[in-house]
């Protein structure tokens, strides 16, 4: 099991090599992977690269428009990713509706 944690945490490092975004899976998104790694009897990091497709995109564009580049992904945000990446972006366009 540890070294399914592991391939977790060398992802985030990947990822953030890659596009330049830090990306931190709470303890509860990590048991969420895992258990979907051991159903699906695959790698942790497969099921990591699965969400970052659509994660990848989502968080470029949020980045661009808000120069936020850390992300930390809950258990609900692995769960429900459109709902998670919905909501982010309507959170960013509040803010900037509002100000001044």
């Amino acid at each position: 099991m540890s070294n399914l944690y592991a391939q977790v945490r060398r992802f985030e490092e990947r990822f953030h090599t890659e596009h330049q975004i830090q990306l931190h899976f709470t303890d509860e998104a990590v048991d969420e992977i895992l258990k979907r790694a051991l159903e699906q009897d695959t790698a942790a990091f497969n099921v990591c690269q699965e969400l970052s497709r659509d994660l990848e995109y989502a968080l470029k564009l949020v980045r661009e428009r808000t120069s936020q580049e850390d992300f930390v992904l809950t258990r609900e945000a692995i769960c429900d990713l459109d709902a998670y990446l919905h909501q982010m972006i309507q959170e960013h366009y509040q803010k900037t509706l509002f100000r001044g």
